[in-house]
């Protein structure tokens, strides 16, 4: 024969009743990300490359993780261990065909300063890239040496700015962006002054209006000297 319930305790009118389980609709919820949280800390990264907080290699990793992300809580791990710069509303995503996802749009970078005028190399070599900006008017300057210039990540000291190569039996690579605009003339004597750009991932992209103007020039002489296209990571 089973026991009889034990007896319920009289309710205490006093007491209030238990806290209901939150709605669905208020429980905690990931918010995703947008192009403009993904540019800020694009550009916060930027900055720590520049200020030598990360390395080259630390800074591209970092800034593909950024374009991959889908959460905002997935960003701030990126910067946290970055000084960042004072608070500021985060600059609209510049609207256009050929945003690169590696770093701040090359419209975004056109940010004054000074920079560098002149690289030389005797039987050695120069290189510029990463954080750099470039002047108004630049001159590099090989012989039977060779030369780097990358402007993936570089800011622009004005829209519209000048490179001048000469290479002597040498040689001298310059990378450009996507999102500029970029003219090419030069002469090879016994040698090679080429565009080597290429599209071979879509048709060539259109630079939106305020893009900055790249004018690259120069001669090579008994040497090669390229202009060359790589995707920024």
């Amino acid at each position: 024969m089973s026991e009889p319930d034990a007896p319920r305790p009289p309710d205490d009118p006093d007491r209030p009743p238990p806290a209901a389980l939150p709605a669905e609709s208020e429980r905690a919820v990931r918010l995703r990300a947008g192009d403009a949280e993904r540019h800020q800390t694009a550009a916060l990264l930027q900055d720590a490359l520049g200020k030598g907080q990360l390395s080259l290699d630390e800074f591209e990793e970092r800034t593909t993780s950024v374009w991959s992300t889908v959460y905002r809580d997935e960003l701030e791990p990126l910067t946290a261990d970055l000084v960042a710069p004072p608070a500021s509303t985060p600059r609209p995503a510049t609207s256009h065909a050929v945003a690169t996802p590696g770093a701040p749009a090359a419209a975004d970078r056109i940010t004054g300063g000074e920079g560098p005028t002149f690289s030389m190399a005797i039987w050695s070599g120069f290189t510029r890239k990463g954080a750099w900006t470039v002047p108004a008017k630049f001159t590099g300057f090989a012989w039977m040496g060779g030369g780097e210039l990358d402007l993936r990540y570089a800011n622009f000291s004005q829209r519209e700015v000048t490179i001048t190569v000469v290479a002597i039996m040498g040689g001298i690579e310059i990378v450009v962006p996507d999102d500029a605009h970029v003219k090419v003339s030069g002469i090879g004597f016994m040698g090679a002054f080429e565009d080597s750009r290429k599209w071979d991932d879509g048709p060539q992209p259109t630079p939106p209006p305020d893009a900055p103007v790249i004018t690259i020039n120069g001669l090579a002489l008994m040497a090669g000297i390229a202009v060359s296209r790589k995707p920024t990571r």
